[in-house]
C-alpha cells in the first residue's frame, strides 16, 4: 500500500493528485490510517463530549482532528444544540464514515445543557470535550490517556494554545501553569492552576466526574469556571502536563462565545458564577487556595467588564457596580486582611475596583482611557526594600491612585529576559549576549546572573559583563523605564560545552530585585565550530546598508545552486525588487535594494514601513503561482543579528525571524532618543511644559500624516503661490509619504516635530494630531474636516463603536479649534454638533475641490489617467466604499469591504472597462494586495480628486466622496448590500440617499454589474444633481480660507 502510494505521489500530476484526495472523505481516509497504522495501547474507553452550534466553518476541522488521534478507543458524541446552519450536515458525513461519531440531536439550550446530555449518553471510563470551533492538537489524547492509567489520579491537564488567524500561539496563563511536569499533585500544592478553567485540555476519570463534579450548571455562561473548581479541590490528585494538548480557536469576527464582554447577559452571568465560586471555594477550599482565587478574579477576570463601560448603558454600569460591591463584601468577610490580597491584585485592576465599587463612573472611564493611550503598564519604585506602582494617571487620582496606596508583590514584577549565541572566542569559548529587567523598574535596582547547566543537575554561573545597548529601549518597548544599561556579554567555557552531549546548552538568567530572585530558564543550540556549509540550501551571508545611496546589500549564496529567477523583499501590500545584482564568486551574489523610488509619478525617499521579508521565486512558473520562498540566515550572521541602521529617511532593522529568515524592518528616521515608548513619553512632556513662544510658521497635516493631500494641501500651495517666503512645515508620519518641494518635512515622533508643532502659530489639519497634543497659548488652529458627512460621526455615532479615547480626543481637539471649515450649509449645522463644537465657522467649500471646477482639469484627467495606464477606449469606474466599524482582524485593524465580484465584472464588461479600487484611508493597513486583472488599487494614491478626474463613473455605499464627485457631472451608483445594518445597527446616516437626489441605488453586487453592462454600451445617464451641497465649491474656496485666517489673525 505504501509502495503504491510512493509511485503515485510521483506519477500523477499534481491536478490529479489534488481530485484523488477530494473525492475521499476525510473520515475515510483516516479510517484507512487507523486500520493499517500501529495504534497506541489500549487502556479504556475515552468519550469525547461535542456540542455544536452553528460553526459550519471550523466544524470538519474540529472534527478532523479529534478521529485523527492515535488514540483510537473513542466514543465521539455530538450534540446538535439546536444549530440552523450547516454544521450538522457536515457533522452527518464525518458519522457516515466513521462509527465511533454519535448523534443527539436537540433544540437549542446553550452548551451547559448540550454537554450534560451528552455525558449522559457517554460510555467510557475517561471522559473529555472538545469546543466544535477548536482543535484538538495531534497525539493529545494518546499523552493524557498514558498519563493518568500510569499516575492514577482523578484528571489530567495539559497546556493550551490560542488559534489566532493562521497563527497558533501560546497565552502567558498557559505558559505558567505548564512551565513544569506535576504528576499526582493537589490544590493546595499548585492553586494558581485554578487558572486552568476550561473542560476541554482535560481527561477526567468518568466515575470522579460523576460524584464529585456534575452536574455542569446550565443556561448560564462561563459553565466551566464553577464546574472545573469542584474538580480541583475535590480531587484526590491530579496531573499537570507541559505539551500543549488543544488549540482554542479566538474568531476574527467576534462571534465567540467568549469574547461578547459587552453583552449584559455576559455580565450577569459573569458575576453570577463569580459568586457561585466564590462560596464554593470558601466552604471548601484553604485560605491559600481561596486567595489565589479572589487575586485572579479581580486582578484579571473583572477588567474586561471595566472596559465595555464607556460602550455600555446605565443598565450596565449599574450591574457592574452591584456586582463589584457584592464582591467586596464576600471578600471582607472571608479575610482578616483585605490589603494582604490587594499586593498580588494589578494595581491598574485595583484602582478600577475601587471607582467601580464607589459608583464613580467618570473616574473609571478616565482609567481606561489613560490605559488605551498609555498602555497596561506601570512605573515601579523601590522603597524600604518594598515595591510600589505609580500608574501614568496617578497625578489625577492622587488619593485612588498614588504610590503609596498601590504596594504589589513581587509576584507582579514583570520579568524579561533573553539569552543569545553571538559566536565563539579563539580559545573555544562561547559567546553569549543577551538582557534582562523588570518593566517599569530602573536597570540600577536590578542584579543579573546567568548561570549554565553542567551534565544532568550541577550549575556553573558565569562571569558576567555588563554592557549598553542605545537601541534597546525601542524593541522592548517600556514606556515607563528605559533598559539600555540591561545589556550584557558573557563567556561560556570551553571545559563547560565539553559536558553537552545533546547539542542543546541549558541556562538561566536570574534577576534579583531587593532579595526578590526570579529565574528564566534558556536553552540554547550549540553551534559547529566550523562555518563550512553543508547541503546546497540558499542563505543569507551578509546584510549591509550603503548611507550615502540610502541601499540595502544583501548577499545570498546560493550553494551551489542557480540564483533566483526573482528575488525580492515584501510586506503583504508591497513588494521591493533589486537595482542591481552582482556576481561576487563561489555561488554569491549581492543584491542592492534602493529605498528611494517614484510612485505615482512621485518621489518618496523610503517605502512603506513594516517588516518586508526576503523571498525569491526559482523559476517564472514558480513565480506565477506562489508567494515565493523565505531565505534562512548562515549562522554566522545571525549571531550578528539584529543590526540597526540609521538613514537620513529610513530606520533599518535587520533581524532573524523565529523560523530562522531573515526580516528588514524599515521605518520613519527617529533617532535612538525618539523610538520606542520611553522617549516617545519622555518627549510629549513638550505639550505640558512652560507656554511657547511661537514663530510665524505654518504646519499642515492630513490623515494623520499618511499622506499631503486634501483641504490642507490645496491651502498649502494657494498659501506658497501668494507668498514663497512663508515657512511651511508638512507634518508626515515617515518619508514614504510624498510633500510638495517647497514645504519642511517633519517626521511625526521626532523631537524636532514635537517643537515645530509647538512653536507654530498656524495649524491647519483636515483630521486630528495625537492624543498628547496640547495646543499652545496663541496659536491659531483650522480644522478643514475631510469630506460632508452621509454617516454619522463623532459624538452622534454610536457609543459602542467608538473608543472613549477617540471621544475624548475629538471633545479635546474641538475645544482648540479657532476656526472650523464647513463645505456647505448643511455641513455647518451637523459638524459642530458632532463635534461639541462652538466656535466660529467658515462656509466657503473645499479648497481640494478648486482643481475639479479648474480650466484645466481635462488636461489633468489626462495625465492622470497616462500615469495610472488607463487607455482611451476604457471606461474607468471609481469603486470607493467606506469603511465598517465591525471589520475588523484580530489585532484591531479595520479590514476592506467590497461587495463587487471584480471576476464577474471582467467577464460582464470586458477589458475596456477598469475599476479603479480606492479604500479608505482608515483600511489602508487591511486591504489586501491584488483584486483582479481588471482592477487597479489606488487607496495609496495621494490625490482622490485626480481620480475623480481620470474616472468615468462612481461605485460607493456611504462615503463623502459622493458630494464632490457630483461636481463633475458624471454617473454616481451606490452599491449598499448592507443598508439596513449600516442605518439602523451600525453607524446611522445623517442623509438617506433619496435625499440625496443623486445617483442609482443597487442592493447586491450583481445587479450593478448587469446595469452598467447596459450603461457601458448604450451610454445611459443617471440624472444627478449635487448643487445643494456644493454651491461654494466655485474654484476660489483656497482664496476665501486664506484670507478668512488672515483677516482673523489681523486684530
Amino acid at each position: 500500500m505504501s509502495t503504491l502510494r510512493n509511485v503515485a505521489a510521483k506519477v500523477l500530476p499534481q491536478k490529479y493528485k489534488d481530485k484523488l484526495r477530494h473525492a475521499v472523505h476525510p473520515a475515510q481516509r483516516l479510517g484507512i490510517a487507523r486500520m493499517l497504522g500501529k495504534g497506541e495501547p489500549n487502556v479504556g474507553l475515552l468519550s469525547v463530549v461535542i456540542p455544536v452550534y452553528n460553526v459550519a466553518q471550523y466544524v470538519a476541522e474540529c472534527l478532523t482532528s479529534v478521529i485523527s488521534q492515535s488514540y483510537s478507543n473513542l466514543q465521539i458524541i455530538v450534540v446538535d444544540d439546536g444549530s440552523t446552519d450547516e454544521s450538522m450536515q457536515i457533522v452527518a458525513e464525518f458519522a457516515k464514515y466513521d462509527k465511533r461519531i454519535s448523534i443527539i440531536n436537540l433544540e437549542n439550550g446553550g452548551n451547559g445543557r448540550a454537554r450534560n446530555i451528552g455525558i449522559s449518553a457517554a460510555k467510557g471510563e475517561y471522559l473529555t470535550f472538545a469546543d466544535s470551533d477548536d482543535v484538538v492538537a495531534h497525539g493529545a489524547y494518546s499523552l493524557m490517556m498514558a498519563t493518568i492509567s500510569q499516575s492514577h489520579s482523578d484528571f489530567v491537564v495539559g497546556s493550551y494554545a490560542r488559534i489566532i488567524g493562521n497563527k497558533l500561539q501560546k497565552t502567558k496563563a498557559s505558559s505558567h501553569m505548564h512551565a513544569d511536569k506535576r504528576v499526582g499533585i493537589c490544590i493546595d500544592e499548585f492553586p494558581d492552576i485554578l487558572d486552568d478553567v476550561f473542560f476541554w485540555n482535560k481527561v477526567f476519570r468518568k466515575s470522579f466526574w460523576d460524584t464529585k463534579v456534575a452536574p455542569i450548571p446550565e443556561g448560564v455562561l462561563y459553565e466551566d469556571q464553577e464546574t472545573t473548581a469542584r474538580a480541583f479541590i475535590r480531587a484526590t490528585s491530579f496531573d499537570v502536563l507541559e505539551e500543549v494538548v488543544y488549540f482554542w480557536r479566538q474568531r476574527s469576527d467576534g462571534s465567540s462565545i467568549t469574547q461578547g464582554k459587552r453583552s449584559q447577559k455576559d455580565l450577569d452571568d459573569r458575576m453570577l458564577v463569580a459568586h457561585h465560586v466564590s462560596s464554593l471555594l470558601a466552604s471548601e477550599s484553604s485560605q491559600r487556595v481561596l486567595h489565589t482565587w479572589f487575586a485572579r478574579l479581580l486582578g484579571s477576570d473583572l477588567v474586561p467588564y471595566y472596559e465595555q463601560v464607556p460602550y455600555t448603558n446605565d443598565l450596565y454600569w449599574s450591574a457592574l457596580h452591584q456586582g463589584t460591591k457584592s464582591l467586596s463584601k464576600v471578600i471582607a468577610d472571608n479575610f482578616d486582611s483585605v490589603e494582604h490580597l490587594n499586593l498580588r491584585v494589578d494595581p491598574h485592576a485595583r484602582v478600577l475596583l475601587r471607582f467601580a465599587t464607589a459608583g464613580m463612573k467618570v473616574e473609571l472611564e478616565q482609567v481606561i482611557v489613560d490605559r488605551m493611550e498609555s498602555g497596561r503598564g506601570f512605573q515601579i519604585d523601590v522603597r524600604d526594600g518594598l515595591f510600589y506602582a505609580t500608574p501614568s494617571y496617578a497625578r489625577v487620582f492622587p488619593e485612588y491612585a498614588n504610590s503609596n496606596s498601590l504596594q504589589c508583590d513581587a509576584s507582579l514584577l514583570q520579568i524579561d529576559t533573553k539569552l543569545a549565541v553571538t559566536g565563539w572566542a579563539d580559545n573555544g569559548d562561547l559567546m553569549l549576549s543577551g538582557y534582562g529587567f523588570v518593566r517599569g523598574l530602573s536597570d540600577e535596582s536590578v542584579e543579573v546572573a546567568v548561570r549554565v547547566g553542567i551534565g544532568a543537575e550541577d550549575w556553573q554561573e558565569l562571569r558576567l559583563k555588563r554592557t549598553t545597548d542605545d537601541h534597546l529601549d525601542a524593541r522592548v518597548n517600556d514606556a515607563f523605564a528605559s533598559h539600555r544599561s540591561s545589556t550584557f556579554t558573557v563567556r561560556v567555557p570551553a571545559a563547560v560545552l565539553a559536558s553537552v552531549d545533546d547539542g542543546m546548552l541549558r541556562a538561566t538568567v536570574s534577576l534579583t530585585v531587593v532579595g526578590h530572585t526570579s529565574d528564566l530558564a534558556h536553552a540554547l543550540q550549540v553551534p559547529t565550530r566550523s562555518l563550512m556549509r553543508y547541503g546546497s540550501t540558499p542563505q543569507v551571508c551578509d546584510f549591509a546598508v550603503l548611507n550615502d545611496s540610502e541601499e540595502l546589500s544583501v548577499d545570498i549564496d546560493w550553494g551551489g545552486g542557480r540564483p533566483a529567477f526573482e528575488l525580492y523583499l515584501a510586506t503583504q501590500q508591497r513588494r521591493l525588487v533589486p537595482v542591481q545584482i552582482t556576481n561576487l564568486g563561489e555561488n554569491t551574489v549581492r543584491y542592492v535594494f534602493r529605498l528611494a523610488e517614484v510612485v505615482w509619478g512621485r518621489t518618496v525617499y523610503s517605502p512603506p514601513p513594516g517588516a518586508y521579508t526576503l523571498r525569491f521565486h526559482a523559476n517564472a512558473g514558480s513565480a506565477a503561482t506562489s508567494k515565493g520562498r523565505t531565505l534562512g540566515v548562515a549562522e554566522e550572521l545571525s549571531w550578528k543579528l539584529p543590526l540597526e541602521f540609521q538613514m537620513t529617511h529610513c530606520h533599518v532593522q535587520a533581524w532573524r525571524t523565529r523560523s530562522g529568515n531573515l526580516a528588514v524592518t524599515l521605518g520613519a528616521p527617529l533617532g535612538i532618543d525618539e523610538r520606542g515608548k520611553f522617549w516617545q513619553r519622555s518627549l510629549q512632556h513638550v505639550f505640558s511644559s512652560e507656554p511657547a513662544e511661537l514663530q510665524e510658521h505654518f504646519v499642515f497635516e492630513s490623515f494623520g500624516g499618511k499622506s499631503c493631500t486634501d483641504s490642507p494641501k490645496a491651502l498649502s500651495d494657494e498659501l506658497y503661490s501668494r507668498n514663497h517666503d512663508a515657512i511651511i512645515y508638512w507634518s508626515i508620519d515617515d518619508f514614504s509619504v510624498s510633500y510638495p518641494d517647497y514645504a519642511r518635512p517633519l517626521v511625526r515622533g521626532t523631537r524636532k516635530w514635537f517643537e515645530k508643532v509647538s512653536t507654530a502659530k498656524y495649524l491647519i489639519n483636515n483630521n486630528n494630531f495625537p492624543f498628547y497634543f496640547r495646543k499652545s497659548i496663541g496659536q491659531f488652529y483650522l480644522q478643514t474636516w475631510h469630506g460632508t458627512p452621509m454617516k454619522k460621526i463623532g459624538l452622534d455615532a454610536p457609543t459602542r463603536y467608538i473608543s472613549p479615547s477617540y471621544r475624548q480626543l475629538m471633545e479635546r481637539e474641538a475645544s482648540y479649534w479657532d476656526l472650523l471649515l464647513a463645505q456647505n450649509d448643511f455641513s455647518r449645522e451637523v459638524l459642530p454638533q458632532a463635534f461639541g463644537y462652538s466656535g466660529r465657522v467658515l462656509t466657503a467649500g473645499y479648497p481640494r475641490n478648486d482643481t475639479l471646477a479648474s480650466q484645466v482639469s481635462n488636461e489633468k484627467a489626462r495625465e492622470v489617467r497616462g500615469l495610472l495606464g488607463i487607455r482611451e477606449d476604457q471606461t474607468a469606474i471609481l469603486y470607493a466604499p467606506t469603511w465598517r466599524d465591525t471589520a475588523k482582524n484580530s489585532g484591531g485593524v479595520h479590514q476592506w469591504v467590497g461587495h463587487i465580484d471584480f471576476d464577474q465584472a471582467f467577464r460582464s464588461l470586458g477589458e475596456k472597462t477598469v475599476f479603479l479600487m480606492r479604500g479608505h484611508h482608515n483600511v489602508l493597513g487591511g486591504r489586501v494586495s491584488k483584486f483582479g486583472d481588471n482592477v487597479i488599487d489606488v487607496s495609496g494614491y495621494p490625490e482622490i480628486n485626480d481620480l475623480i478626474l481620470a474616472s468615468d463613473a462612481l461605485v460607493t455605499d456611504y462615503s463623502s466622496i459622493v458630494f464632490d464627485y457630483s461636481l463633475t457631472g458624471r454617473n454616481i451608483y451606490f452599491l449598499v448590500t448592507d443598508i439596513n445594518e449600516y442605518e439602523n445597527d451600525m453607524r446611522g446616516l445623517y442623509l438617506s440617499h433619496a435625499d440625496l437626489g443623486l445617483g442609482g441605488l443597487f442592493n447586491n453586487g450583481s445587479d450593478l454589474i448587469k446595469f452598467l453592462a447596459k450603461v457601458v454600451k448604450s451610454a445611459q445617464q443617471i440624472n444627478i444633481s449635487g448643487k445643494k451641497f456644493t454651491a461654494y465649491d466655485d474654484g476660489s474656496a483656497s482664496v476665501r480660507v486664506l484670507e478668512s485666517i488672515a483677516e482673523i489673525n489681523s486684530g
